[in-house]
């Protein structure tokens, strides 16, 4: 899928000399956007808001989304405009076909949906609200990147 580029504004021009051509999209005015199912060179392709900040002081935790793989590429473009509009959280990703082939092909893929501060549960409910007005309405899990870390299953809250 490709996108307007977000350096030159989709103008083609780079934005110092606007005599040249956008150095990111090579003058076209669009970036192509990695899909989940195409993706070989990383296991994961995340999408920042734009006061994205990683952890918290509570520290950070996501949101775990299992997407089935007919599903995936049209459900992330949807979690990634959100994040970068700031109606998630402060940032997203989700697996790619390299680590979709990497652990043996499951059926699904896994979009994480990040917040900064996991005891912050205003803000976690917050995002948990926007998750079911995009049709997330089945119980999903809450997870802290302390856990993962320490490669715990452990959920802080299911909802």
């Amino acid at each position: 899928m490709k996108i307007s580029c977000g350096m030159c504004e989709g103008t083609g021009k780079y934005w110092v000399l606007p005599s040249e051509k956008c150095r990111s999209c090579d003058g076209s005015g669009e970036v192509e956007i990695p899909s989940p199912t195409t993706e070989n060179s990383e296991f994961w392709i995340q999408a920042n808001g734009k006061s994205y900040k990683r952890s918290g002081e509570g520290g950070s935790g996501k949101w775990l989304l299992f997407v089935n793989k007919n599903e995936i590429d049209d459900t992330w473009m949807k979690i990634r405009q959100d994040t970068i509009d700031e109606n998630l959280g402060s940032s997203s990703k989700v697996s790619t076909k390299r680590g979709w082939l990497n652990h043996g092909m499951p059926e699904d893929y896994v979009i994480c949906v990040h917040t900064p501060n996991c005891k912050d549960r205003e803000d976690v409910d917050r995002v948990r609200h926007r998750l079911r007005e995009l049709g997330f309405t089945g119980q999903i899990g809450y997870k802290t990147d302390e856990a993962t870390a320490r490669n715990l299953d452990e959920l802080l809250y299911k909802e």
